[in-house]
């Protein structure tokens, strides 16, 4: 087997000839950290790498999946893969066992940095193992279910281990108080040294995630009024906080339509479509102005007794295809 190349910044970094594969194994739950590519190291930083990793073991990738629990973005992959390869991993995976599957790992943190991995590993840009921490969340000592404790435990790694979108920050937030409300209920006072009972959730969260009270105050806004169609751009990283806190002062029709209209002026079907504030203003008023007539069941068999009249009617094989596509639009057109 190669060797992980751990250099006194303390990332694992693939040797040159041997991406990606790991060494100094007796077992994939035992490193030797003693050996591990700190030949050119002062024995002040060896000691350091070895306290910092001294948890850590090593795991075949196979043997780790992701978590059900896990609502963060996963964007970027490509980029992140090229950095791991270029500089190393610096940062391990947190896993917990895999209870239904002897031997098998759930994750915790990583599931970015996995991603990349996997991705790396099928260009045989890497091996077989990553490093890794195994906590388990049932020893949180909190009256929470274990679901509500895992929660916990991805929050807790991922605030440090990853630059959080806004859209992952605010699905961060949502948990949390969800979470902070559980133990309220419970006689809790405080979580994580923060106070929770008699706070402002706005205020809670600006000490909790170092924001201002304002931009918490947004971010509750939209994570309480934001329509389906605001959140899947917020994911996908075409909408900032900003603008949807503009557009969640409107109906959630009415930000449906606004983001489809966006969508349908935009010049260039492959690139991504960059929701401003700009755009929205220019969309806006035509949306709302737009008379809107309710279609109702008598509507409905008024516009079509003259088709159910003529039912039985032979049709050839073009016509059929042009019946399907009017079918199709009109359920678009009623059930969207």
């Amino acid at each position: 087997m190669g060797k992980f190349n751990k250099n006194a910044f303390g990332s694992f970094k693939p040797q040159a000839g041997q991406v990606g594969k790991t060494g100094n194994l007796t077992s994939s739950a035992n490193m030797n950290h003693a050996t591990i590519g700190t030949g050119l190291l002062s024995s002040a930083s060896k000691e350091q790498i070895q306290k910092k990793w001294k948890d850590t073991v090593a795991l075949n990738i196979e043997d780790v999946s992701d978590n059900k629990n896990n609502k963060y973005s996963q964007n970027e992959i490509e980029e992140l893969a090229q950095n791991i390869y270029m500089v190393g991993l610096d940062q391990y995976f947190v896993v917990r066992p895999d209870y239904d599957n002897k031997d098998k790992y759930i994750l915790i943190a990583g599931h970015r940095r996995l991603k990349a991995i996997k991705l790396l590993k099928e260009r045989g840009q890497w091996g077989e193992f990553i490093p890794c921490i195994v906590k388990d969340p049932a020893g949180i000592d909190l009256p929470l279910s274990f679901e509500d404790k895992e929660r916990l435990a991805i929050m807790s790694t991922n605030i440090e281990a990853r630059n959080n979108t806004e859209y992952d920050k605010m699905m961060e937030m949502r948990d949390y108080m969800d979470i902070v409300e559980k133990l309220r209920k419970a006689g809790y006072e405080e979580l994580d040294g923060l106070r929770i009972r008699n706070v402002k959730t706005r205020t809670l969260l600006s000490e909790k995630y170092n924001i201002s009270e304002g931009t918490a105050a947004k971010y509750l806004r939209v994570s309480n009024n934001a329509s389906e169609e605001v959140l899947n751009e917020m994911k996908e990283g075409n909408l900032s906080l900003n603008v949807a806190n503009e557009l969640v002062k409107e109906s959630e029709d009415v930000q449906k339509e606004i983001i489809e209209k966006i969508q349908d002026i935009s010049d260039d079907d492959t690139e991504k479509v960059i929701i401003t504030k700009e755009k929205v203003e220019q969309v806006k008023n035509e949306v709302k102005e737009e008379e809107h007539i309710i279609l109702d069941q008598k509507q409905w068999e008024d516009d079509t007794k003259e088709i159910v009249r003529n039912l039985g009617v032979l049709l050839s094989e073009k016509k059929y295809k042009k019946y399907q596509k009017a079918i199709n639009d009109l359920k678009k057109l009623i059930c969207n």
